[in-house]
């Protein structure tokens, strides 16, 4: 209780300096006058504002409000589009892509959009390792002239319309006058609908986003976005319903109380998102054991995550990535990943462990992970396997996993609309983001990054899910990154908002009040 009451008044005291005297809680104006302005939770702080330099996917979706790629994702049904391209040229072997950019594009800093921006930006974005596995095809990208820019990638690759939504566009300018400061403060390096106010960014509590009236599509009309920072779902689920906030994407557990209310207008749908698990093979010599990474799959009940998690709305999956969102993704798994505790049992035995063993830690960012790693713990105790559970910050948590620095970790994972994206799990040249590395001489990794290579090559989408469906059971076979549940997309918003749903980056530039 004590925690909670903590996070409210923080609410309190952030939402009275983002909405500002004249507005009232959740956004909206006086009586007096139109709503104009929302406000949003955000459930982490925004530790960066280089938008080159997260993977996170509560900050990404404020970027989204904010930079702009050469294409963007229509996540409501148009898969890819062009924003900052308006027009490209491939070369008959699809390796030089030649862009036209849109005319009149301003920055928020007042400077045009000009090539020298891209080539600019595309360099700021390959120099982070945590962008390789979306930049790592590029050999080249230059500057015909102000309006042309050249990019030549290595060999050819059908997912390259998700780098180049991927890649936001940034201002040379801007970027280089805040030198070690940029991604610290508030910048106006992008084109979005929004800019970011520097008077009232609070990366750990709040901050407040502006109409950029001269919006190259146009200015929106939902002129402020202010965000404050509430990591305690109760916390935010209480903001909800005092009208604090005028959206959520609603913690799973509270979803029927929020929908069944009748104050809310509300949506499920089927998302992108998974909850999965990795096994550290190369953390010790147990689970190096071939057997005893058999015997911990068997021994997760993913159905009961599911109830514990997800209130059972969720689903039991395979599959890393949601076939029905994402470009070429598998829909057959020939690995066994079933729960079955006597087969766990049985290959403990045979792995030399009849009375069972001591695996280390299963390490889980706080959030929504953390109800998978306690029904986790629970299975494999029912099997004779002793795992402690290490609860951490989830930035804090993730840095840990992609450093590998842990035996069995949980997290989340979305926003994948090509199955290529699974590199980040399965690739060498993923460093950084990867949560399990696979080179070395145990696995064939040599054969999975040649399968990568022979599906990002080819056009035909039928060809390319043939080549993933084997580079995935490769991967499964080896029991170190495991799927475990699907949970769906859930919000609830002010009645009087429009909201276009989307099952991960919405766009506020598209939303209205009603009149």
């Amino acid at each position: 209780m004590k925690k909670t009451l903590s996070y409210i008044l923080a609410i309190v005291v952030c939402l009275a300096t983002l909405c500002g005297c004249g507005d009232t809680p959740g956004g909206g104006q006086t009586t007096d006058g139109p709503r104009d302005s929302v406000m949003l939770r955000n459930a982490l702080g925004m530790q960066t504002t280089d938008p080159a330099d997260t993977n996170e996917t509560d900050v990404l979706t404020v970027n989204e409000q904010i930079y702009e790629g050469l294409y963007t994702l229509d996540e409501s049904g148009g898969g890819y589009q062009p924003c900052l391209a308006k027009q490209i040229d491939i070369s008959d072997d699809a390796t030089v892509y030649t862009i036209t950019l849109q005319d009149g594009v301003k920055f928020h800093n007042g400077e045009t959009l000009k090539a020298s921006d891209v080539v600019f930006s595309y360099q700021h974005f390959m120099d982070n390792p945590k962008y390789n596995s979306y930049t790592d095809m590029i050999e080249k990208v230059e500057a015909l002239d102000d309006s042309h820019v050249v990019i030549t990638i290595a060999r050819p690759y059908s997912p390259i319309l998700h780098t180049f939504f991927k890649i936001k566009i940034l201002s040379e300018k801007e970027v280089t006058s805040q030198g070690s400061d940029f991604g610290t403060i508030a910048n106006l390096a992008g084109t979005g609908p929004y800019y970011m106010d520097a008077e009232t960014y609070r990366p750990n509590s709040g901050w407040t986003l502006y109409a950029f009236e001269d919006y190259w599509q146009g200015a929106p009309q939902i002129k402020k976005i202010g965000y404050v920072v509430i990591e305690d779902n109760s916390s935010a689920v209480i903001a909800l319903k005092n009208g604090d906030i005028d959206y959520l994407s609603v913690p799973l557990s509270n979803w029927a109380d929020i929908k069944d209310s009748g104050k809310f207008a509300t949506n499920e749908m089927e998302s992108n998102d998974i909850q999965f698990m990795c096994i550290n093979y190369e953390s010790s010599e147990v689970l190096n054991n071939d057997k005893v990474r058999q015997a911990i799959v068997h021994a997760t009940n993913r159905e009961a995550m599911n109830m514990v998690a997800t209130d059972g709305l969720g689903k039991v999956t395979d599959f890393y990535i949601n076939p029905h969102y994402a470009e070429a993704a598998p829909t057959e798994c020939d690995v066994d990943l079933s729960y079955n505790p006597e087969l766990a049992k049985s290959l403990l035995a045979e792995a030399g462990y009849p009375n069972g063993v001591d695996v280390g830690e299963i390490l889980v960012g706080t959030g929504s992970s953390e109800p998978y790693a306690t029904v986790l713990q629970s299975n494999l105790a029912e099997v004779g396997i002793t795992a402690k559970i290490t609860t951490l910050e989830f930035g804090v948590a993730v840095d840990r996993m992609a450093s590998q620095d842990y035996n069995i970790c949980i997290v989340g994972d979305n926003g994948n609309y090509d199955f290529n994206n699974f590199r980040q799990q399965a690739h060498s040249g993923s460093v950084g983001i990867y949560n399990v590395s696979f080179v070395g001489d145990k696995f064939d990794y040599k054969h999975i990054e040649d399968l990568f290579a022979q599906g990002e090559q080819l056009t035909d989408e039928a060809a390319r899910k043939e080549i993933y469906t084997e580079l995935y059971n490769e991967v499964m076979a080896t029991y170190c990154v495991i799927p475990l549940v699907a949970p769906p997309a859930c919000t609830a918003w002010n009645p009087d908002l429009n909201v276009v749903n989307v099952p991960t980056y919405y766009r506020v530039a598209e939303w209205s009040w009603n009149a």
